[in-house]
């Protein structure tokens, strides 16, 4: 089974509620899929629009099993990249 990180990108439109989006959802994204191609590991990024935890965002999920991760920063992309290739090994 193909494994992937999820990433939130949601922007609400009331600037007012909290959104992964508004919080570096997106540079998020982007710097763990470049930070991937450079590990040439096999687990790929995937944008989605709501993973349901606004106010505990930005937030991603490791996919399959469900390990969230909240608050998560650009800063935290080294640590993940390395989580990301144990669970790239996990059976």
């Amino acid at each position: 089974m193909k494994k992937s990180v999820i990433v939130c990108v949601n922007r609400r439109a009331n600037p007012d509620m909290p959104s992964c989006g508004h919080r570096g959802g997106m540079d998020i994204a982007d710097t763990l899929e470049s930070a991937l191609a450079l590990t040439r590991g096999d687990v790929q990024v995937q944008r989605f629009n709501c993973l349901g935890c606004c106010d505990l965002g930005p937030n991603l999920r490791l996919s399959p099993g469900g390990e969230f991760w909240h608050h998560v920063r650009v800063d935290d992309v080294p640590r993940l990249v390395k989580r990301l290739a144990e669970f790239d090994q996990e059976t």
